[in-house]
């Protein structure tokens, strides 16, 4: 999920420079020539310069890899960049309807995507060049359905799934989608035009009610990992959630890691060679402290977790909002202290320590950065209308500020993996 998301997500392209192979035999061959040694020394000076300026760039280049931005954001998403939201009629219920509004940041302009309504319980992802609302309306005894939504002119077309499948995240994996349902014991995939194909089995990882409740995706070059809670749906209890890792080209699990964070949120990044997975605290009505939300880092290599880098009982309950910033190789979480009182904090995750912390005096539904902005779905405590909100991520100071008509139930920007040039 995203996933933003951005974060899938290699970000510099590096040239090795420098001449031919072919080039530097025929200089050689022209220096044992006496009757043109000055033509040949010419020419050994000019290469020696071009190759010495081209080393220095890619020196450069080497630097930038190794520690000024080494998180991997890419959710596979290419579209325009969109705060993607969801506005109900204030009644603070799931059922009732939502409409979905696309804002484009560089213009400041919403649009409202015309005729559709949805859960407020749903999901918002992106991935391809499109937008999806991920709804499950199994409660209401209708089918439950994907709608891919056009950043550009806010239209929509409806995937029809079935009963019980639950969509929690989707991914772009090749010319298709992934999408993790945690109402079944696969992975599902859909070809561009909405169609379904092969599904993947993981039934392998189910807990006591035989469904692993798959909720999140992240692609890193030729695996794709998923993360399971494997929570009973009967009685709400926890068998351990896990990360799997799975082959992308053969569609088969090749390892799989249990976690220490008991729920995790679906969303994902790689920072370095550690994948980085966010948990929501299971703590009741999200105070208190429960110790199981945070930041959990799991090294690539022996996909073994390396545990909690940031944890409820040190920094405040993680709620259900998270990001992830591929400018600033930063993480974004709503937080909030055993009083319930809201913060909104960031951790690097190049030293795993807290960077910016400000409170909040609304309710934050939802988080997503994007070029130094972090946008964010505020809600009044009790009561009242909300506002997608823009703040500075570093500050916390308000930008913009679009007031909605009814409570904000859902956020995600919806941005393509860029890195801001040096």
């Amino acid at each position: 999920m995203r996933a933003f998301l951005l974060l899938p997500f290699a970000l510099v392209a590096c040239s090795d420079g420098g001449d031919t192979s072919d080039k530097d035999a025929s200089d050689t061959d022209t220096d044992t020539d006496t009757d043109t040694d000055t033509d040949s020394d010419s020419d050994v000076d000019t290469d020696t310069d071009t190759d010495a300026d081209t080393d220095t760039d890619t020196d450069t280049d080497a630097d930038t890899d190794t520690g000024e931005i080494p998180l991997e954001a890419d959710s596979g998403y290419t579209g325009a960049a969109r705060v993607v939201f969801l506005v109900d009629g204030a009644t603070g219920t799931v059922a009732e309807p939502s409409s979905v509004s696309v804002y484009d940041p560089a213009t400041g302009t919403n649009r409202v995507v015309a005729g559709l309504t949805v859960r407020s319980d749903s999901f918002i992802d992106c991935a391809g060049e499109w937008i999806f609302v991920l709804e499950s309306r199994t409660p209401d005894g209708d089918t439950d359905r994907i709608l891919r939504i056009s950043p550009d002119d806010a239209t929509y077309t409806e995937w029809v799934l079935g009963s019980n499948f639950k969509p929690r995240d989707i991914l772009a994996v090749g010319a298709g989608f992934w999408v993790a349902a945690s109402g079944k014991p696969r992975l599902l995939t859909f070809n561009d035009a909405g169609t379904a194909g092969p599904f993947i089995d993981l039934s392998a990882h189910s807990d006591g009610d035989g469904l692993p409740e798959a909720n999140g995706l992240y692609a890193r070059g030729s695996s794709v990992y998923a993360t399971v809670a494997r929570q009973n749906s009967t009685d709400g209890s926890y068998a351990g959630a896990r990360v799997v890792e799975i082959d992308r080209d053969t569609n088969t699990i090749t390892r799989s890691a249990d976690l220490v964070g008991r729920y995790p949120s679906g969303k994902m990044v790689a920072n370095g060679e550690r994948l980085i997975v966010h948990h929501r605290s299971t703590a009741a009505g999200g105070k208190g402290f429960n110790t199981d939300g945070g930041l959990e880092a799991l090294p690539l290599l022996e996909l073994a977790s390396a545990g909690l880098i940031v944890d409820d009982s040190v920094e405040g309950v993680t709620q259900s909002a998270a990001a992830f910033d591929p400018f600033f190789a930063r993480a974004w979480l709503a937080t909030a202290d055993s009083t319930g009182a809201p913060f909104v904090s960031s951790y690097s995750l190049l030293s795993d320590a807290r960077a910016e912390h400000w409170g909040t005096d609304k309710a934050v539904v939802g988080l997503g950065a994007y070029e130094g902005t972090l946008w964010l779905g505020e809600n009044p405590f009790e009561g009242g209308t909300g506002a997608l909100v823009g703040r500075s991520s570093r500050s916390g100071t308000e930008s913009v500020r679009v007031e909605q008509s009814g409570r904000v139930r859902a956020l995600s920007v919806c941005a393509p993996s860029t890195v801001p040039e040096e």
